[in-house]
C-alpha cells in the first residue's frame, strides 16, 4: 500500500492562497471574455460594438441594393444616338439617390442635383425615370426627387442620435462598391477661416464623419447601421466626401415634402459662434451655448435678441458639442413657439419667441 505523503501546514496555506489567486483571475478573464456586445465601458464612457461579421456584408448589400438609384444628366430623346453611344457611363453619374417611399420619392445629396436642371434615375432593375419634381431642404445639404414608380423596396429609418463612436456603418454602391466603415465623430467640419466661425441658425453642419475615407462617387447614398437602418446621407462639397448628414436632422422635413409642400423649416434669424467649438475658450462665457454675432431683419430674433447674447438652451434643450443652435431649431416646426434662455450682460432671462418659416426650393 503506497505511504501517504503529508506536507507542512505553511505549505498548505501557500497552495490554498495560490488556489484563490487562480480562482479570482479565471473568473476575472471569464467575465472579460463573456461580455456581451453593446455593454459599456465605464472608464472610457465607449461602448463595446461587435465588428461587422463577414457575412453580414453580403446580406445588407442585398437588402440595400434594390432601393438604390443612380442620378444622371438627362438626355434629349430622339437624338439618334447608338444604344452603345447613349449608355450612361459609371463617370458620369452625378450621385446615388434611395427610395424613402414606395411611390417614388428619392433622397439624395443637394450637391448631386447642381450640374442641370433636368435629370434621368436608373434604379436597380435598369429602367429610368424622369424627374417629376425636385425639393431642396433649405436646412441640411439634401433633397428629394419625386418620379413615376411604385411597389420600390425602402429601408426604415435608424436614431442617428444613438449611435455611438466606434460603431460599424455600410455605405453601399448601386454597382456592387461597398464599404464598411467606423463611425469616427459626430460634429460640424473643421473650420478653415475663421469667417466659418459664423453659422446661419438656419443651417445644420453637424455631420457623421467616417474612420475610413469614402469615393466622391457614393455621394448621395444611404448609410446603414448593422439592423439596415437608414441613419445618415453622404453628403460632398465639390469633389471630396465631406461626411454625412445625420438622418434625425432630415427626418423632421419628411412629412411635409410628401405632401408636396415642400421642405418648411422654422426661422430664427441669427448668425452665431459656437462657444463649445472655440480653442480657447473664451473668457467670461460659458463652455456652451450660442454667442450671437448678427441678428437678420424681420426675422423673428429681430426685436429680441441683440449680438452679445449667449443662447444657452432653446425650450427644454440645452446646447452642447454635438448639438449646436441650428441642429437644436432643426427639430422644430414653423409657428412653434417656445422659450429662449439667454444671458445679457451677466443676467439670465426667458425670451418667448414664434419661430418663422424658410422653405426648400422646388424645381
Amino acid at each position: 500500500m503506497a505511504k501517504q505523503q503529508t506536507y507542512p501546514l505553511s505549505v498548505l496555506i501557500v497552495i490554498v492562497i495560490l488556489g484563490l489567486l487562480a480562482g479570482f483571475t479565471g473568473g476575472l478573464f471569464g467575465a472579460v471574455s463573456v461580455t456581451p456586445y453593446g455593454a459599456t465601458d465605464t472608464a472610457s464612457g465607449r461602448g463595446a460594438v461587435p465588428r461587422a461579421e463577414s457575412e453580414r456584408v453580403p446580406e445588407l448589400a442585398a437588402t440595400v441594393a434594390p432601393t438604390l438609384v443612380e442620378i444622371y444628366p438627362a438626355r434629349s430623346r430622339g437624338s439618334g444616338l447608338t444604344p452603345l453611344a447613349s449608355a450612361f457611363l459609371p463617370a458620369e453619374r452625378l450621385g446615388i439617390g434611395f427610395f424613402v417611399t414606395s411611390d417614388g420619392w428619392v433622397a439624395t445629396s443637394a450637391e448631386a442635383l447642381r450640374q442641370g436642371r433636368s435629370f434621368l434615375l436608373v434604379a436597380a432593375d435598369r429602367r429610368a425615370f424622369p424627374t417629376q419634381a425636385i425639393v431642396f431642404d433649405p436646412v441640411t445639404d439634401t433633397a428629394f426627387i419625386r418620379i413615376a414608380a411604385d411597389n420600390r423596396p425602402t429601408l426604415p429609418f435608424g436614431a442617428s442620435s444613438a449611435l455611438r463612436r466606434g460603431e460599424d456603418l455600410y455605405v453601399f454602391g448601386p454597382r456592387g462598391e461597398s464599404i464598411v466603415a467606423e463611425l469616427a465623430i459626430t460634429a460640424s467640419p473643421e473650420v478653415q477661416n475663421r469667417d466659418e466661425l459664423v453659422r446661419s441658425s438656419e443651417r445644420v453642419t453637424a455631420k457623421l464623419f467616417l474612420a475610413s475615407s469614402v469615393a466622391a462617387r457614393f455621394a448621395g447614398a444611404p448609410v446603414v447601421n448593422r439592423r439596415g437602418e437608414i441613419v445618415g446621407v453622404l453628403t460632398k462639397r465639390g469633389e471630396i466626401v465631406s461626411g454625412a448628414t445625420p438622418w434625425s436632422f432630415v427626418q423632421p422635413v419628411l412629412g411635409d415634402v410628401f405632401r408636396g409642400e415642400g421642405a418648411n423649416r422654422p426661422r430664427l434669424g441669427v448668425q452665431y459662434a459656437d462657444l463649445a467649438t472655440l480653442v480657447p475658450a473664451p473668457a467670461d462665457l460659458p463652455e456652451r451655448g450660442a454667442l450671437v454675432v448678427g441678428v437678420l431683419p424681420d426675422s423673428p430674433a429681430a426685436a429680441l435678441l441683440r449680438p452679445n447674447d449667449v443662447i444657452t438652451r432653446i425650450g427644454v434643450d440645452a446646447l452642447d458639442a454635438s448639438r449646436g443652435l441650428a441642429e437644436v431649431i432643426a427639430d422644430y416646426h414653423p409657428g412653434d413657439k417656445v422659450s429662449i434662455t439667454v444671458i445679457r450682460g451677466g443676467e439670465t432671462l426667458e425670451i418667448p419667441i414664434t419661430f418663422g418659416r424658410i422653405s426648400g426650393r422646388r424645381q
